[in-house]
């Protein structure tokens, strides 16, 4: 489950709660929607301000008034289309997609 708030620079900041029930804040760097879901490229909010970071694609797939669900991209042509719109649209950070 998540919710969210906004960060310092303006970031959205999406706090998941893993198996372990504890919770982890991602800052949002883009979303974007395709095909009636919305996408989130994501890295974790106490790495936003170094060099390297990995990022993570997460995908909406169910909402209530309060909190939302996300799972990570699998099938790999699901994952290749929302990363090449990523990569398209952005100019401010450079990817590479492993």
């Amino acid at each position: 489950m998540s919710n969210s708030k906004m960060f310092d620079d303006d970031l959205e900041i999406i706090t998941l709660t893993n198996e372990k029930d504890e919770d982890i804040d991602f800052a949002v760097i883009n979303s974007v929607v395709m095909d009636d879901l919305t996408y989130y490229l994501v890295v974790e909010a106490r790495h936003i301000e170094d060099d390297n970071v990995e990022a993570m694609i997460l995908k909406k797939i169910e909402e209530d008034e309060e909190d939302y669900i996300l799972e990570f991209v699998e099938e790999d042509e699901e994952f290749l289309k929302i990363t090449k719109i990523f990569e398209d649209g952005s100019e401010d950070f450079n990817f590479e997609f492993i």
